[in-house]
C-alpha cells in the first residue's frame, strides 16, 4: 500500500495527527499481531471517522498496516440523509485510497421486535455487522486483527456522566479503553479507539485542513437521546463550574481504568475457588445447548461468600454477562449479592439472564430455559 500525499502540513495537524498514530501504534504492539496488521477502520461519513481514516493512512505503509473501511447503514434516517453519508463515506475512503464495504442493517425493525431503545439496537447491529466483516472483510482465511474506530475524548466524558446517571460501578466510570474487546457477547475482536486523546473540535479541525465536508448527524442534537442531552445540557453546566470538564472526566475514566485493573487480576485469581466442575451439572444441561464456560455449570455460593466484597460483585456480573445479559446496575448488584448469602429466590436480570440458588449451587440460565 503506498501512502497517500500528507493533507496535513501545518504544525498543529501534524501533531493532532502523530497523537493519533502514535495512540494506534502502541495499541497494535500491545496486541502483537502477525505483520501485515489487518485494520477494519469504521466511516460513518461523520468527522470524527473521517479524520481518523486520514490520519492513519499517512503511516500505514511503514507500520506495516493493511487497511480497509467500513459504512454502516442503520436504516433509521429519511433515503437522503443515509445516502449523504454514504457519500462522505466513500469520498473520505477514496481520497484515503482505500476499499470501503457498506453494509445496511435495519435499526427500526429490530427496535420494534426486541422493544429496545434505537441508540442500544443501533450499537448492537452496528458492532455485529463490523465483526462479521472483521471475519471476512480483507481475504478468505485472512480476518480483520481489529476494528478501529473514532471515538473521542467528549464521547468519553459523556459516557462516563451516562454511567454515573445510570448507577454504573467501576466499570463503568471506566469509560472506553484506547484497546480492549467489541463490546458483545461470545466476541473477542480487539477494539482500537486511538482518537480517545483528542477533542470533537481538534477533528473537526483536521477534517477542514484536509479540505474534506463530513456528513453531521442531525441525531446527534435530537433531544430525545439521553447522551444529547447530556451533550447540551450537563456538560456545559458543569463547565460552568469547570472549563475543563471533558479532560477532567477523561482523566477519571483513565485513573479507575488503573485500580479496575487490579481488580479483574483478582477476580480472574479467584475463579477457580468458586466455579463448580462441570459434573455439578444435571443432565439435561449438559445435554443442552452450550453456554460459555463461566456460566455453564455455576458457582458455589460457599465460595462466593468467602470472597471480598469487591471481588464477589464482579464474579457475578461475569456470570451474568457470560450468560448473554446485560451488565447489572448496583441495584440488581445487591440482589444477586443477597441471593449469594441467603438464597431461596431467583433474580431477574436485564438481557434475559435468571439466577437461581439451588443449595450451594447458583445457576445462570436464559429466562425460559428449563431450570435444573
Amino acid at each position: 500500500m503506498s501512502a497517500p500525499a500528507p493533507p496535513f502540513t501545518d504544525r498543529v495537524s501534524r501533531n493532532l495527527v502523530h497523537r493519533i498514530q502514535t495512540a494506534c501504534r502502541l495499541s497494535v504492539q500491545e496486541l502483537n499481531f502477525h505483520r501485515p496488521a489487518r485494520l477494519l477502520v469504521g466511516v460513518s461519513g461523520g468527522p470524527d471517522s473521517s479524520a481518523l481514516l486520514l490520519a492513519l493512512m499517512p503511516i500505514a505503509p511503514r507500520e506495516d498496516w493493511s487497511i480497509v473501511a467500513a459504512h454502516i447503514d442503520h436504516g433509521i434516517a429519511p433515503a437522503a440523509d443515509r445516502q449523504r453519508f454514504r457519500d462522505a463515506a466513500h469520498a473520505v475512503a477514496d481520497r484515503a485510497g482505500v476499499p470501503l464495504h457498506v453494509i445496511p442493517v435495519n435499526v427500526p425493525a429490530s427496535v420494534a421486535r426486541t422493544g429496545e431503545s434505537v441508540e442500544a439496537v443501533a450499537r448492537t447491529l452496528r458492532y455485529q455487522a463490523l465483526v462479521q466483516l472483521a471475519a471476512s472483510g480483507f481475504a478468505p482465511g485472512h480476518p480483520a486483527d481489529a476494528i478501529v474506530v473514532g471515538h473521542t475524548m467528549d464521547d468519553q466524558a459523556e459516557s462516563v456522566l451516562l454511567h454515573l446517571i445510570r448507577g454504573s460501578g467501576t466499570d463503568g466510570l471506566a469509560g472506553m479503553s484506547p484497546t480492549s474487546v467489541v463490546p458483545l457477547p461470545d466476541t473477542t475482536t480487539p477494539l482500537l479507539r486511538p482518537a480517545l486523546g483528542l477533542r470533537r473540535a481538534e477533528m473537526r479541525r483536521l477534517c477542514a485542513v484536509a479540505g474534506l465536508d463530513p456528513a453531521i448527524d442531525a441525531a446527534n442534537a435530537d433531544p430525545r437521546y439521553t447522551r444529547v442531552r447530556i451533550r447540551q445540557h450537563i456538560l456545559p453546566a458543569l463547565a460552568a463550574i469547570n472549563p475543563a470538564i471533558v479532560s477532567r472526566l477523561a482523566a477519571l475514566a483513565g485513573a479507575v481504568t488503573v485500580d479496575r485493573a487490579l481488580l479483574e487480576q483478582l477476580t480472574d485469581n479467584a475463579l477457580p475457588q468458586v466455579v463448580l466442575p462441570p459434573h455439578a451439572l444435571s443432565h439435561h444441561e449438559a445435554a443442552g445447548p452450550t453456554h460459555p464456560p463461566l456460566a455453564r455449570a455455576g458457582l458455589s455460593r460457599r465460595g462466593l461468600q468467602r470472597q471480598p466484597l469487591a471481588i464477589r460483585a464482579r464474579l457475578l456480573r461475569r456470570h451474568v454477562l457470560a450468560a448473554g445479559g446485560e451488565p447489572p446496575d448496583w441495584n440488581r448488584t445487591g440482589a444477586l449479592l443477597r441471593l449469594v448469602q441467603r438464597g431461596g429466590h431467583r433474580v431477574q436480570c436485564a438481557g434475559g439472564v435468571v439466577v437461581e440458588a439451588r443449595q450451594d449451587r447458583l445457576c445462570f440460565r436464559r429466562d425460559g430455559a428449563r431450570a435444573p
